[in-house]
């Protein structure tokens, strides 16, 4: 065998009646874990008389089963390296563990690095890495492999280029059937004729089962003007998708083949279940869901929970109550983010008015863009722990920010079409309460190893509350100085208390309770924080200039 160890040597090889020749080709799968050659030794195992020989292969066959489990398991940091590496055999190991595996940040490292690669089994590894994860920067390398001389490599580079039409362009085509021209609405209308039926369910298919919201919103939108027979294998594998939007319209769409008489469809509706079942949901149920993502869930996020003096509650109440939580979890970052901005972020026109226009009317915020807008503005934390303005800002300027960003936007668009449609509340509910667990999820990283402290006067003297958490606990009033934290001024600090923020007047802490409270921010509390960060001047040339706030 050469050097160069092609399945097709292995498999000649394996094929000889030269024992210590099918033993050398055992040992080369198993060292070098030739994952693609299971099927091989499948074949090689059924007609293989030896017991010794049959021992043999199933140790080998075992280390790559074992192996074909790694994408799963293995980090980018334990498998960027090995494809960084001179030693193209190491590269092939990682390729192999890749081979199954979607991820966009070992995408890009296989681009830069696996284009220089010449092995035949190593270039079928990238095109079969590149069919699973679609992406236009694949084509230059798979183009490249459509001149080789192996049969195999030319195929699995096909394969990948047509899922790079079908995941990166035609979803970027589909747009067109919307536009408000109808000479493009025709003209990618007589494309897709051209092109296939079988392409355009194909790319509808990626984009129901991709993570972008919007490209799955787009092909549900699709959806509707296919036939019945076309619609029903996707709205079957789709009909409850995580995102509410989606999974609402796919619905829609059903129903209404159903209406028409379509069997399928009315197959797919199932049976509403009896009322006294759905009705109502345990309010302490769902505040033990939350404790479990997030067990530091400050009593102020979890309050709309709280008992009303029933066991159940009505779902659509239910409901309310869960917005309110998201409606906090919103105040919370917007405020940390324009709080931390002005007090440690690098200034500008601007951000200045993105903040301005955020205070005096919060109706029609965008929560991410400003948080996106302000992260450009911030230093970068100075390690685990730091304020999770300050963290999270670093996540956003590294493009990080999915895991709290995605199920952000899917409940808040969420509740946007429950207003729309609230017939919805009872297929909502399951979706709001997995897509506030996500959320919280998300944002535990960050604001789990922070504290909120207050110091509040009583009659007994003074006393100093964490309220991060799901009751507050009190600290030692002789730690914190009124210097280091001023009575009644809310302050968050990070895990080891080297950098804190205050965030008054956005907070306040009740007086009896000591819960937290969202601050009343009104005109006077406005003038005093801007005044306070020595914004005033600014903000009374924005009132001026825009009429907002009067």
């Amino acid at each position: 065998m050469s050097k160069t160890n092609s399945l097709d040597e292995l498999r000649k090889a394996l094929t000889q009646s030269n024992r210590a020749l099918q033993k050398r080709a055992l040992a080369i799968i198993h060292n070098e874990v030739v994952i693609e050659a299971q099927g091989l030794l499948q074949e090689f195992l059924g007609t293989q008389p030896e017991p010794d020989l049959q021992v043999l292969t199933m140790k080998v066959l075992k280390k790559l089963q074992e192996f074909a489990s790694l994408p799963t398991q293995a980090t980018p940091e334990t498998l960027i390296p090995l494809l960084q590496s001179a030693d193209e055999s190491r590269r092939l190991y990682a390729l192999r563990a890749l081979r199954q595996r979607c991820s966009t940040n070992l995408l890009y490292t296989v681009q830069q690095f696996g284009a220089d690669l010449a092995r035949p089994e190593a270039r079928v590894l990238v095109a079969e890495i590149f069919r699973r994860n679609p992406d236009l920067g694949n084509l230059p390398i798979l183009l490249s492999y459509l001149g080789d001389a192996a049969a195999t490599v030319r195929q699995e580079a096909f394969q990948a280029i047509i899922a790079v039409f079908q995941g990166c362009l035609l979803p970027h085509l589909l747009r067109g059937l919307a536009d408000p021209a109808p000479g493009i609405v025709y003209l990618v209308r007589q494309f897709l004729n051209q092109v296939g039926k079988e392409h355009l369910l194909a790319a509808l298919q990626g984009m129901l089962a991709g993570e972008d919201p919007a490209q799955a919103r787009l092909a549900a939108g699709v959806l509707a003007g296919l036939p019945g027979a076309d619609v029903i294998p996707l709205a079957r594998d789709h009909l409850a998708h995580p995102d509410p939007a989606t999974a609402a319209r796919v619905k829609e769409i059903v129903q209404e083949l159903a209406r028409k008489g379509d069997p399928d469809a009315a197959a797919l509706i199932p049976p509403p279940p009896p009322e006294e079942e759905t009705a109502t949901v345990a309010l302490r149920d769902l505040e033990s869901r939350l404790l479990e993502v997030w067990p530091k869930t400050p009593a102020w996020l979890l309050e709309p929970l709280a008992e009303t003096g029933r066991s159940q509650s009505p779902l659509a109440e239910v409901n309310t109550r869960l917005r309110t939580i998201f409606e906090r979890v919103r105040h919370l970052l917007v405020s940390g983010f324009i709080a931390a901005y002005f007090a440690q972020g690098g200034r500008n026109r601007v951000a200045d008015r993105a903040c301005f226009r955020a205070v005096a009317d919060p109706t029609g915020l965008n929560t991410l863009q400003l948080m996106r807008l302000l992260a450009d503005t911030l230093p970068d934390p100075y390690g685990f722990g730091d304020i999770f303005p300050l963290a999270m800002g670093h996540c956003f300027r590294e493009g990080l920010e999915d895991e709290f960003a995605e199920p952000f936007i899917s409940l808040q668009e969420g509740f946007n079409l429950l207003d729309e449609y609230p017939q919805e509340t009872a297929n909502f509910h399951v979706a709001a309460v997995e897509g506030l667990c996500d959320l919280l999820r998300g944002l535990s990283r960050f604001l789990g190893s922070n504290h909120l402290v207050v110091k509040q006067g009583t009659p007994d003297g003074l006393r100093v509350l964490d309220l991060w958490g799901p009751k507050p606990s009190h600290l030692d009033p002789k730690l914190f100085s009124n210097d280091l934290l001023p009575v009644n001024c809310p302050m968050l600090f990070s895990q080891d208390s080297m950098n804190r923020l205050p965030l008054v007047p956005f907070f306040q802490a009740d007086q009896a309770t000591g819960l937290l409270r969202r601050g009343p921010m009104d005109e006077k509390a406005r003038w005093e924080f801007f005044e306070r960060v020595e914004a005033q001047e600014s903000f009374l040339l924005f009132l001026t200039e825009t009429g907002a706030g009067t």
